[in-house]
């Protein structure tokens, strides 16, 4: 399924919602620079072959959006049938990588609270706003931090958090 990753994917781009604006409004302490454009530029494994093989686009930093686990929910519901509707989690990555490894952790942490901010104005919008090839993706619960992983020696950081979200479409099938 193409169209929930790039929904997502796509409102982490957006000009008002997404990553790169709630990252201006994210409070910073006195001293702490805003993370640079690399920090917010936003992948998915639909449309870029790093992404799609698990890693972070060269120069390291960015953010990654994949499915992580998609399953179809049966309900006895004629209507239900007609639509698909299914359950999926989407995880996003947050790749810094910088010269000093505070500096990366710092960012990071800034980077991954404008991905929850823009999340957060994700679920306050009708999710008839999120279609795409009639596919409708809504928010389903409460996304989870499920890694933090660190390497010293290319002073790479990166943070995951899984997003349950409920996808239903409409193909037109008899």
């Amino acid at each position: 399924m193409n169209e929930p990753i790039r929904i997502f994917a796509d409102w982490l781009k957006d000009p008002t919602h997404g990553v790169a604006t709630m990252l201006g409004l994210v409070p910073r302490d006195a001293g702490d620079p805003l993370p640079g454009a690399g920090a917010v530029s936003v992948f998915d494994e639909t449309r870029d072959a790093d992404a799609a093989a698990e890693h972070f686009p060269d120069p390291g930093s960015g953010i990654v959006v994949t499915v992580t686990l998609a399953f179809s929910r049966v309900s006895d519901n004629a209507a239900a049938q007609r639509s698909g509707h299914h359950a999926l989690s989407l995880l996003v990555r947050v790749g810094l990588r910088s010269a000093n490894m505070a500096n990366a952790k710092r960012d990071g942490n800034y980077v991954l609270r404008a991905v929850l901010w823009s999340l957060r104005r994700f679920g306050q919008q009708d999710p008839n706003s999120h279609i795409r090839n009639g596919f409708r993706l809504a928010l389903h619960g409460d996304a989870q931090l499920v890694e933090w992983w660190e390497t010293i020696e290319d002073t790479l950081i990166t943070a995951a958090i899984t997003i349950p979200f409920d996808t239903t479409h409409d193909f037109g099938l008899p």
